[in-house]
């Protein structure tokens, strides 16, 4: 959390009573002036889950006290309301009785704001800071907080500022009432601290063992009681799974190194044969890094290990969760893969879509349940431990060196590191001689337009009404583009869209300030205001020939880095990932943009020239493509259309050669490279095919006896 320290008080600006007014004076500014609502930073999906979950408890409460009454019409109160989303879910459930807190003024402005242009009128909102409410004691059912504790444990005072929450909610609970924490900084373990154990209650008082509710009684014993536990914040990143090495395997594991697809698929596959594994992370696990996530797309702090691209899940984890493929959709390899992702949670219409899609709300849960899984199964999960160099004995790899030093014995190491990651990795992979090869990729930018404008190219004036961001009858509309054009130097290029994310948002993807590269990322409800697809074309050895022998890493590798620093010098040169930004029209005429339009890309936009970020030939047949693209798509060329520089990642820029059967290194055997950062698949499924894949190689290289022990075949 250094990067939220706030340097003159102490403790987190999420903890600050400052930084939450200017947060709610720009969601009510971007109400009133762009009609956007603001988001469940979470998604849908949780806030759906939370509602739900919260209805079952109260109308299971009420089966068992029929004295709880009618669950409509028990008094609820959302502390830190914010933009009053739970509440207005709660008021569409039939809730009657509803009261939003918040000690922000401007947060409850945005929320009477986004009740109104709902026509909801029976929700009360108030000003009021939960720590010195004065609300009147005894006036509610049910307290709902999804934040609050959260955000006052990153206080300076953070113990005293918990304890006065716990006791402030008991003063507002009526008898049998009830306190509903939803936490992303907490996890189950430290929120355990705030269960109850080993209480007395008087005989008179007890409500019995078949109460399903907590009691009042039980409260006020907790009340009286000596304070619980402090929920303490994490002292830095740590692991998961099952604390040292996994039961009965005095064997040396199988390590993977990265928690992407291919690595997270791996894991899984091995795991069931019985083989011990130990997953290696360098970065945080996924409710952690969303809180990373948070840090750096409100205030542009950008940690080194915890980003859009590392941490549990990989860079697809913060994207759009898209599960198409292009290696056999109704392929037994596929369909295996889909079957174990609705295993942990992915909705069964992933099986039957033709355009199979998750969002980054589903993603977020879905790995905690297959970290759940792995665990159990007695995978050892390694977070914040990142590979720095392979081990060797003998000609054979036998373990990896991490970046503290430290040395980790192996079986075999599966490397399925990611694209992104790999960049870390391929200096040291290439002194140690490993065989690696560039292979072409693509460039260019990330390309946005108003959702509402592709809904009417996309559906007709007649039909586009009907979207209504998601919530309408039909979907937000889509595309896909691609033009085969000659160069201006007598070549020819291919050129695509790529990763088209309706409903979505432009995001930054970089892993250092210094270089800038976007992405697009979308919720499951895909309700943006503004739609968003890559824009590229193919690249060879024709581009980077200029760079061979000037770099550390294959030439390709070099060229990919080129353009992302230059994409940082055009945003302005001062690390604080602000992108360049050019509108369509002005691309094409090669004119620097006077004004932009909004933009959904939230670290801030500065105009500049991409018309000559790339090469002439490059960049003529991008201008070809467009062109083209017009008239297949009249209106895709508008003023509101922007590029954003750079667009860089598609995929991973060099293969390390390994053997077609096999899939063992040829230079260096006991290593096994996996998906993307390998150069062996290209999204979700195809990485988590290719992890399984590799995995089932590795089980082949190793003699298994029927007990279950891995020695050398």
């Amino acid at each position: 959390m250094d990067g939220d320290r706030d340097e003159e008080g102490g403790g987190s600006k999420l903890g600050k009573y400052e930084h939450w007014e200017s947060v709610y004076t720009d969601e009510l500014k971007n109400l009133k002036e762009l009609g956007d609502e603001g988001e469940n930073w979470f998604g849908d999906d949780v806030l759906n889950t939370m509602v739900a979950w919260t209805d079952s408890l109260l109308r299971l409460q009420g089966s068992a006290d029929a004295s709880a009454g009618i669950p409509e019409q028990r008094r609820v109160l959302d502390i830190g309301t914010g933009n009053g989303q739970l509440l207005l879910a709660l008021f569409q459930r039939g809730y009657t009785h509803l009261t939003g807190a918040d000690y922000s003024g401007m947060a409850v402005r945005l929320a009477a704001a986004v009740a109104a242009r709902r026509g909801v009128a029976g929700i009360r909102w108030v000003v009021d800071d939960l720590l010195a409410s004065r609300l009147d004691a005894a006036a509610f059912d049910l307290l709902t907080d999804k934040g609050t504790l959260d955000a006052v444990g990153l206080r300076p005072d953070a113990a005293t500022a918990r304890a006065r929450f716990r006791a402030a909610a008991h003063r507002l609970l009526a008898l049998r009432g009830l306190l509903v924490l939803t936490s992303c900084n907490s996890t189950v373990d430290e929120l355990e601290t705030w269960r109850i154990h080993n209480v007395r209650v008087p005989v008179h008082k007890d409500a019995g063992k078949d109460d399903f509710s907590p009691s009042g009684a039980l409260l006020e014993v907790q009340a009286a009681g000596k304070e619980q536990p402090a929920l303490q914040e994490p002292a830095g990143i740590g692991t998961a799974g099952v604390p040292g090495r996994p039961s009965g395997a005095a064997q040396k594991p199988v390590i993977i190194v990265g928690s992407g697809p291919a690595g997270l698929f791996a894991a899984l596959r091995l795991a069931e044969a019985g083989v011990p594994v130990v997953l290696l992370e360098r970065g945080e696990p996924v409710e952690q890094r969303g809180r990373a996530i948070g840090a750096m797309a409100v205030r542009g702090v950008l940690l080194k290990d915890s980003n859009y691209c590392y941490g549990e899940g990989g860079a697809g984890t913060w994207s759009d969760g898209k599960l198409t493929t292009q290696i056999g959709r109704n392929s037994r390899a596929v369909r295996k893969v889909l079957e174990t992702l609705v295993g942990f949670g992915a909705p069964e219409g992933i099986l039957v879509s033709g355009k199979p899609h998750l969002g980054t709300d589903r993603l977020v849960l879905l790995l905690r349940a297959f970290r759940q899984r792995l665990a159990a199964l007695g995978v050892y999960v390694r977070f914040g431990s990142a590979m720095a160099d392979l081990l060797e004995e003998r000609g054979r790899v036998c373990g990896v060196r991490l970046r503290d030093g430290s040395e980790l014995q192996a079986a075999a190491v599966v490397l399925a590191i990611g694209h992104t990651a790999s960049r870390d990795a391929y200096p040291a992979l290439a002194a140690r001689g490993v065989a690696m090869v560039p292979k072409p990729f693509a460039l260019g930018f990330r390309m946005e337009h108003p959702q509402a404008l592709i809904d009417r190219l996309q559906l007709g004036a007649h039909l586009a009404p009907d979207v209504q961001r998601g919530k309408g009858r039909l979907p937000v509309a889509d595309y896909r583009l691609a033009a085969d054009v000659p160069d201006g130097e007598g070549g020819r290029r291919s050129i695509y869209s790529f990763c088209m994310c309706p409903g979505g948002q432009v995001v930054c993807t970089s892993t250092d300030p210094q270089e800038l590269c976007v992405n697009g990322m979308s919720f499951s409800r895909r309700d943006s205001r503004w739609a968003n697809s890559a824009l590229v074309v193919s690249v060879d050895e024709r581009d980077w020939a200029h760079l061979a022998g000037c770099s550390s890493v294959l030439p390709s590798a070099a060229l990919q880095l080129e353009v992302e620093r230059e994409a940082a010098r055009r945003g302005g040169g001062r690390g604080d990932l602000t992108a360049p930004v050019q509108r369509l029209p002005d691309y094409l005429s090669g004119e620097v943009s006077s004004s932009l339009p909004s933009t959904s890309y939230r670290q801030g936009v500065r105009s500049a020239p991409l018309h000559d970020l790339y090469a002439p030939a490059l960049t003529a047949a991008l201008k070809a493509a467009l062109a083209r693209f017009e008239t297949s798509m009249p209106g895709l060329l508008c003023d509101d259309a922007v590029l954003y520089g750079a667009e860089t990642r598609t995929s991973s820029p060099l293969q390390i050669v390994r053997d077609g059967e096999a899939c063992e290194s040829v230079s260096h055997p006991g290593l096994f490279p996996a998906g993307e950062g390998a150069g062996y698949a290209g999204g979700i499924v195809s990485a988590s095919v290719d992890g399984a894949r590799v995995a089932a190689a590795v089980l082949r290289s190793l003699a298994i006896d029927r007990r279950g022990e891995v020695s050398q075949a």
